[in-house]
């Protein structure tokens, strides 16, 4: 990744995601630091929660609901646009 990235800067592509792709260490630390870059702008992998449990297949889940709650926490208008319910229509449910 960080070598497309390289390639796009320097046949003048121009992108805020393009940029920060580009700036990552290369070698044995590129794998690190990209998940550090997405960690950082969603905390998702902050979500991410050990299964209970010796002998399961599943080690670790990220469950819908710390999604939904993460959402509702940072856009909550855009949240409430997009699956709120009418009241209006609850009303007369």
């Amino acid at each position: 990744m960080k070598e497309v990235a390289d390639d796009a800067k320097s046949d003048g592509f121009s992108h805020p995601m393009i940029e920060r792709v580009a700036a990552l260490r290369g070698d044995n630390h590129a794998h690190q630091d990209l998940m550090d870059m997405f960690n950082h702008q969603t905390q998702a992998l902050d979500m991410i929660e050990g299964m209970p449990g010796p002998n399961t297949a599943i080690t670790d889940i990220l469950k819908p609901s710390k999604v939904i709650a993460a959402i509702h926490q940072h856009y909550p208008d855009k949240l409430k646009t997009k699956i709120g319910a009418d009241p209006a229509k609850l009303k007369t449910f």
